[in-house]
């Protein structure tokens, strides 16, 4: 079996082995899909799936639906071979998976697995091994997952992989720092201030960098365009941590990395643990509490329709 790539990052995008597979236009197979590769360790209820993706149908309705889209997915996965057809989703009578031992690469699954990696390593201390790995997690992240898509389970998704996407981002600047790579920590702190405009350490860093490139001015707006956004996004002005490194620059005497750096490492080290685990339990529940909403859902359509029956 050829393997599937399929990309969730950015644009939905679907290959087997080298060629994208067309003609998926139908948004719903789309969703059905994305679900169920986001959140691809359990099974799901073909009743849980049908009230989620179809929750504004009656019972009927909604597993009609879900029938007909699980085959359009099938027959669009299944290709011209019909040796692969259902092995990369697994369809029993009363649940749906993805299949476990499936040939399949996902970019959110490397994305993780990069993330768990070099997670609670510090920056700066990264080997060049480490170092590209983390650098190839990063390049994963085309942009954010599902761009366009705002279901609830999706959207809680994507704010848990923004989460570990910023962490990866500010390694890689201490690491870039350590190294004396000023260009690239420069352009991985765009990447976060892309994500958070108002991301206050990262205008710190991205002052202190532009000095220590030798470029003093760019190191000055850089505190002005900080000043202006947390105005403009929080109300507030500078943390004293902000506002004395501009007065340091200001005065051409910036101390060593060691001051701020470490500081701030012996800080993030178990806060940023504590937000993962954090991230990913609520993650967690919320993806139980949309299946709970959902076979609620179910349940209350199925007794409206045997109320109505009953009453005629």
């Amino acid at each position: 079996m050829t393997r599937m790539n399929v990309r969730l990052f950015g644009k939905f995008q679907v290959y087997r082995g080298d060629e994208a597979l067309r003609g998926l236009d139908v948004r719903k197979v789309q969703e059905l899909l994305g679900y169920l590769l986001l959140y691809r360790h359990h099974s799901y209820p073909r009743e849980m799936l049908a009230g989620l993706l179809w929750g504004d149908m009656n019972a009927a309705q909604a597993k009609r639906c879900m029938r007909q889209t699980l085959w359009q997915l099938q027959a669009w996965l299944r290709g011209p071979d019909a040796y692969t057809s259902d092995r990369l989703i697994l369809a029993a009578a009363d649940a749906i998976r993805v299949n476990p031992q499936a040939d399949l690469w996902l970019d959110v699954a490397e994305f993780e697995c990069t993330f768990e990696q070099i997670k609670g390593r510090r920056g700066a201390e990264l080997d060049p091994p480490a170092a590209r790995l983390l650098r190839a997690g990063i390049a994963l992240y085309q942009s954010d997952l599902l761009d366009g898509w705002y279901q609830d389970w999706c959207i809680c998704e994507r704010e848990r992989l923004q989460a570990m996407y910023l962490t990866m981002l500010e390694k890689a600047m201490a690491y870039c720092e350590a190294q004396r790579e000023y260009e690239q920590a420069l352009a991985y702190g765009a990447l976060v201030l892309r994500c958070d405009r108002a991301h206050e350490r990262t205008h710190r860093r991205l002052m202190r960098l532009y000095y220590l490139s030798g470029d003093r001015a760019a190191a000055l707006r850089q505190y002005q365009r900080c000043t202006a956004v947390l105005l403009e996004e929080l109300g507030v002005c500078p943390s004293k941590h902000t506002s004395a490194l501009y007065q340091q620059i200001q005065a051409d005497h910036l101390p060593p990395a060691a001051a701020d750096g470490a500081l701030i490492h012996r800080a993030e080290a178990p806060l940023a643990g504590a937000l993962s685990r954090l991230k990913q339990l609520q993650a967690t529940l919320s993806g139980l509490e949309l299946q709970i909403e959902a076979e609620i859902r179910a349940l209350e359509r199925v007794a409206g329709e045997l109320s109505m029956l009953g009453g005629e």
